[in-house]
This record gives C-alpha cells, structure tokens and sequence, in this order.
C-alpha cells in the first residue's frame, strides 16, 4: 500500500494546492476567451435581439389579414391602374403592420425594415424593392403604372405573406 500512501501525501501537499488553482486559473481564461469570441462574433447580441423581438411580438389577425389580402387581389383584378397603385399602397400597409405585430421597432415600415437582419426575415430584399415602388408610386403619381410592374410588386408581396403563414 506504499501507492495509495504517496498519493494521500501528494493530495495532501502544496504542490496539489498549487496545481488546483492554476488549473482554476486556466480555466478562467480559457471561459473568458470564449465569452470575448462570442461577444465580437456578434452571435450572442443577434440571439438576444431574435428574443427580444419573440417577446413584443403581438398575435396576427390571420383570418382578418387573409380577408384583407382578397381585397386587395379583387383590386388587382381589375384592368384600371389607379386600382393596382392602390392595391400595392394597401399592400405595404398590409406588411408594415405585419412588422409591427411581429415585433421590429420604428415608427414606420422603412425603419423597422433596417432594423431587421438579412438571417431573421429571408424575403428582407424583396421586401425592399416592393417598398421602394410603392415609395414611388405615391411620390409620382402621375406615373403610368405599367401591368407587368403591378404584378411583379404584387408578387413579391404575395410571397412574404406566404413565407409569413398570413395567406394560404
């Protein structure tokens, strides 16, 4: 039993005691480099920023924004451009409300849209360019609103209320 009596003296020593809290020591740094990795990686604030959003999210009238969303096709069935100018404008609407019930911060749909990140909204580009020709829209409004534009816009807002689980 000379083994088991050499490891109770060095379990006993100071060597043991040193060993242990340069052990603890290592593996402090070794924690405090992976916090820093995680912090300038950026992956932790984009988790908090998806919680935080998760948290003042409202629920979504789906039934009443599928009602809507018929409306505004009804407008678009129709061969009158000012009926397609208005089904794009209340389309927009129709997606900022969205944004704001799901919980992404601004005061209107052009700043939660830059507070949304490419990895939480897929459709984030398209949603861009169908804002920007409503944008368009309502500064000209004399533009002649061609079909092929419409339905091009339309589609794009067709898809994202796909995406979202809003139209069936």
């Amino acid at each position: 039993m000379p083994n088991l009596e050499n490891l109770k003296e060095f379990f006993d020593s100071r060597l043991f005691v040193v060993l242990q809290v340069l052990g603890g020591l290592v593996s402090l740094i070794f924690l405090a480099g992976i916090i820093i990795l995680i912090k300038k990686g950026g992956a932790f604030d984009r988790h908090m920023n998806h919680l935080k959003i998760a948290w003042k999210a409202t629920p979504i009238p789906r039934h009443k924004m599928g009602k809507r969303w018929i409306s505004i096709k009804k407008e678009m069935d129709t061969e009158d451009p000012e009926n397609w100018r208005a089904a794009i404008i209340d389309a927009d609407l129709m997606l900022d409300e969205v944004l704001s019930k799901i919980g992404y911060e601004g005061d209107n749909i052009d700043q939660r849209l830059q507070n949304i990140l490419p990895e939480q909204f897929p459709s984030l580009e398209e949603a861009w360019k169908a804002h920007r020709v409503r944008d368009f829209l309502v500064e000209d409004l004399s533009y002649p609103l061609s079909r092929k534009v419409a339905d091009a816009t339309m589609e794009i807002y067709k898809n994202i209320f796909l995406e979202t689980g809003l139209i069936l």
